[in-house]
C-alpha cells in the first residue's frame, strides 16, 4: 500500500491513485508519475499510460500513471489479462473524469469548443463525447405530445420534379 499522506498526492487529490513522483524536465515541465493505491496481490506485468488531467498551478501537468497487468488465475473468462483502472479514469479512457467534466461545464458556460479544446488541450471529439456525457445525466425525458403541429404532419408522398413542372402542366413552387 502506498502513503497518500504525503504532501503531493494530496495535493494532486486524484482518489485511487498515490504520486510516485514529481520530475521537472528540461523545458520545465512537470511530469506526476502515479501509482494506484492497492494492495499487491497476483499481478502479471506493469504498464505506463498517460491520461489528460486538468491543469495545476496554471501549467498542463504530464500525468504517468504505472499501473499493473493482471493475469486470471480462472479459465473461464475470455480475457487472460487486464490492467487496473481507478474511478477517475475508467477502462478505455484516455482523461480523468474530472477533466471531462470540467470540459462539458466550460461549453455550457457559453465557451465555443474550439476554444476548450485550446485550453485544455485535447481534441473536439473529446469536448464532444464530454458534453453528450453530461447531457445525458441532466437532461431529463422530454414530456410526450398530446396534439401534432402543422408543420409536423404531411399529406400524400414527397415527390421530386426536375423541373418542378407536373405532367399536367402544374408548376409545384
Amino acid at each position: 500500500m502506498v502513503d497518500r499522506s504525503d504532501d503531493a498526492s494530496c495535493l494532486l487529490g486524484l482518489e485511487g491513485w498515490a504520486v510516485e513522483r514529481v520530475v521537472l524536465t528540461a523545458l520545465g515541465a512537470r511530469v506526476v508519475q502515479l501509482v494506484t493505491d492497492d494492495p499487491v496481490a497476483a499481478r502479471k506485468d506493469w504498464m505506463l499510460t498517460r491520461p489528460h488531467d486538468l491543469p495545476c498551478g496554471g501549467a498542463q501537468l504530464a500525468v504517468q500513471w504505472r499501473k499493473r497487468r493482471w493475469r486470471r488465475r480462472t479459465g473461464d473468462c475470455r480475457w487472460q489479462t487486464f490492467t487496473e483502472q481507478v474511478a477517475q479514469v475508467p477502462a478505455g479512457m484516455r482523461t480523468t473524469t474530472r477533466l471531462r467534466v470540467a470540459l462539458a461545464v466550460a461549453v455550457e458556460d457559453g465557451r465555443a469548443q474550439c476554444e476548450v479544446v485550446a485550453a485544455h488541450q485535447v481534441s473536439w471529439p473529446t469536448v464532444q463525447r464530454a458534453l453528450v456525457a453530461r447531457g445525458a445525466l441532466e437532461l431529463l425525458e422530454p414530456e410526450p405530445v398530446r396534439v401534432l403541429g402543422m408543420d409536423e404532419t404531411r399529406f400524400g408522398r414527397p415527390r421530386w420534379l426536375p423541373d418542378g413542372v407536373h405532367a399536367d402542366g402544374r408548376i409545384r413552387w
